[in-house]
């Protein structure tokens, strides 16, 4: 925000049109906020990557990893920023993950759905509980929270950060404990449980 101050008093100094000054503004705060949406999307995959490799043996190297990772970055960062409805560029981006994680780990393919709609759950979860969390200790409503961006931006920042301790923390304490063979009933349990947790959530705030 002080950067989109500082760079319209730079423009009013040098006698800008008034709409001049509004549209240059206007692409500053859309590449601003692409930049934003690149770097969650970066959190979210990484978080996905996480959960998969706590639960599914890698078959893939780690130069494939790192490619797969940033192209599968980059495809997924085009398609938030797409003028789509927000339903659907989340459908077409948990699709891909299926496909990327059935291109670097081992397992059916109903384990890898059942762990996309896990991780999803999770993540819907640590947000929703973050930032109502958040609001309620600060006082004020949700929609207050976002018509503060700055704030908000802190707030959805820490719950991505967040999902990514608790994915990592995970895998470490599975990997210290042995890699197991996934059994789909816990994986049911698993992915029930946080999704009742997102229902009593929404629910309640």
């Amino acid at each position: 925000k002080e950067m989109v101050v500082a760079y319209k008093k730079y423009l009013i100094d040098r006698n800008y049109a008034v709409n001049s000054i509004n549209s240059m503004l206007a692409s500053v705060n859309a590449f601003l906020e692409y930049v934003l949406s690149i770097f969650w999307v970066f959190l979210e995959i990484m978080c996905i990557y996480l959960s998969a490799s706590a639960f599914l043996p890698q078959k893939a190297g780690r130069s494939t990893q790192l490619l797969s990772f940033f192209a599968i970055w980059f495809i997924c960062s085009l398609i938030a920023c797409l003028e789509v409805a927000a339903p659907l560029r989340q459908i077409t981006t948990l699709f891909l993950a299926f496909i990327w994680t059935q291109f670097l780990f081992h397992g059916s393919w109903i384990k890898h759905v059942l762990l996309i709609i896990l991780t999803y759950v999770f993540t819907c979860v640590i947000d929703i509980a973050v930032s109502y969390g958040i609001s309620a200790l600060l006082g004020i409503t949700f929609q207050e929270m976002v018509w503060k961006k700055l704030l908000y931006i802190v707030v959805v920042s820490v719950a991505k950060f967040i999902q990514i301790l608790i994915a990592y923390l995970f895998r470490q304490f599975r990997r210290t404990k042995g890699t197991y063979p996934i059994k789909i009933k816990w994986l049911l349990l698993a992915v029930l449980f946080p999704a009742v947790s997102l229902v009593m959530l929404v629910v309640i705030f």
